[in-house]
């Protein structure tokens, strides 16, 4: 395999999807969805987002087709999780970065550092899953948005078994924060909301509490 043929694999499967071209590529439609419901409620061809968690690009490079504007943040720091060598993931990015992309090599937290306070139509959050960190994403961003600003991200999981509070963390954290009517899902299990109220009270007490809450009963038709 070349290098020009590994780091067009490695883009394209970044999401952990089959070739972009494929036509049940949920993961790929989903994103394609997302752009084309918010085009709906404001015109992203004249709009700034953030993507948090860039990995090699794939999502970044279809939001960069629409947005006037994408800031991708992601360190490119090696994980236990991952596959390959970041160093070599960031080259994929790199090689494949549209002109209107803007590329902020740092933590969630010290990119936040750099976006001015209400001056983004749209930011998706893609970074780590776990709870504490999907909360403090979502509490460092929130007032980087516009006040007609939209907020998602990946992998909003509700699990019809026994929860697996890792993969719960998204979910968990996004229901804390927006009102769960608000949330609008897709078929790649992305989420986005305009985040307009913040819910009355938490629907979780604690990230460590027994799985079964009130939040995911309502999904389940539980009884409180």
């Amino acid at each position: 395999m070349t290098q020009d043929e590994k780091f067009f694999d490695i883009f394209r499967n970044s999401r952990g999807s089959p070739p972009v071209d494929s036509d049940g590529d949920v993961e790929i439609l989903g994103l394609y969805d997302i752009v084309s419901y918010l085009n709906y409620h404001f015109d992203v061809s004249k709009s700034t987002m953030v993507e948090v968690g860039i990995y090699a690009g794939q999502s970044t490079h279809i939001f960069s087709q629409y947005f006037k504007k994408v800031h991708a943040v992601d360190p490119w720091k090696d994980h236990d999780e991952y596959e390959h060598k970041m160093s070599v993931v960031e080259g994929v990015f790199d090689r494949f970065k549209a002109p209107n992309v803007i590329k902020h090599k740092k933590t969630s937290l010290e990119a936040a550092k750099d976006i001015k306070d209400k001056s983004i139509d749209f930011i998706y959050i893609d970074a780590r899953h776990e709870y504490e960190y999907v909360m403090e994403d979502i509490k460092v961003w929130l007032p980087k948005l516009k006040d007609s600003g939209w907020m998602g991200g990946h992998d909003f999981y509700l699990h019809e078994g026994h929860i697996n509070q890792a993969e719960f963390g998204v979910a968990k954290a996004v229901m804390q924060n927006f009102n769960i009517d608000d949330v609008i899902t897709f078929q790649d299990c992305s989420w986005v909301v305009k985040p307009i109220n913040p819910p009355d009270e938490y629907m979780f007490i604690s990230p460590f509490d027994e799985p079964e809450t009130k939040c995911y009963a309502r999904y389940q038709n539980w009884e409180d």
